[in-house]
C-alpha cells in the first residue's frame, strides 16, 4: 500500500500486521465477487436465505489438494501474505477465518450462555438494572409514547429462576433486567416519521 499521508511512526503496521491485513482483504474481495455471481440466479439476491449462508462465507475459497509439494511451495515464499494465502493441509485457498464462537460447534451462538457472553462484552453492561418491582415499568411520558405497561408475567420467567419465585427474587436482589425500551423508543418514533422508513420496537 502507498502511504500518501502520514502515519506516526509507532502506529504504522508491523510487516506481519500488514501481511494479514493485505491476506483478509484479498480474501474478503473474493468473497464479495462469488455472492456477485449468483445474484443473476438468486430470486433474494442481497438477502441471507438462513444461517447456511453465513457459514458458508467462511467454508467458502478454492479447496486446494493436501500434497508435499504444495507446502514445500509454500515454504520457499518469504512473504508471511504469501503464506497467508497459501494454507497449510489441504485447506482451501484464500478462505476466511472461521470466527472462535464457531470453530468447534456451529450453534453455538444460540446458547444462553453466549448470549449472556456477547451482552456483557459489549455497551449492554450500562443498560443492566436490578428489578425492584415486578413487571418493569416504562418511566417514559404516557401521553406521548403510549401505554406500555409490560405483559411479562411471573409464568414467563419462573422456570429460569432456579426454584425462586419472582418475589423472592426481587427481595434478594437477584432480578435483573437488560432495558433499552426508554432509551430506544423516543428514536424508533423519529425514525418512523422519516418518510419510506417504519420499524417495530416490543
Amino acid at each position: 500500500l502507498l502511504e500518501q499521508i502520514y502515519v506516526p511512526r509507532d502506529e504504522k503496521f508491523g510487516h506481519l500486521k500488514t501481511s494479514d491485513f493485505l491476506g483478509y482483504s484479498i480474501k474478503a474481495i473474493t468473497q464479495g465477487i462469488l455472492p456477485a455471481v449468483r445474484t443473476y440466479v438468486d430470486t433474494t439476491p442481497g438477502e441471507f436465505d438462513s444461517f447456511q449462508d453465513i457459514i458458508n462465507l467462511y467454508e467458502g475459497g478454492i479447496k486446494l489438494p493436501n500434497v508435499p509439494a504444495l507446502e514445500e511451495l509454500r515454504k520457499q515464499f518469504p512473504l508471511q501474505l504469501i503464506k497467508d494465502l497459501l494454507p497449510v493441509g489441504g485447506d482451501s485457498l484464500l478462505k476466511l477465518p472461521v470466527p472462535h464462537i464457531i470453530q468447534a460447534d456451529k450453534q453455538a451462538w444460540r446458547t444462553d450462555e453466549e448470549f449472556a457472553r456477547e451482552v456483557l462484552a459489549g455497551v449492554n453492561p450500562v443498560m443492566i438494572t436490578r428489578l425492584t418491582e415486578f413487571p418493569p415499568k416504562s418511566s417514559l411520558d404516557p401521553s406521548k409514547f403510549g401505554d406500555h405497561t409490560s405483559t411479562i408475567t411471573a409464568a414467563h420467567i419462573e422456570k429460569n429462576l432456579e426454584g425462586l419465585t419472582v418475589q423472592q427474587a426481587l427481595e434478594s436482589n437477584r432480578l435483573y433486567i437488560l432495558d433499552h425500551h426508554d432509551r430506544f423508543m423516543p428514536f424508533l418514533i423519529d425514525v418512523n416519521n422519516l418518510p419510506g422508513n417504519f420499524i417495530y420496537a416490543t
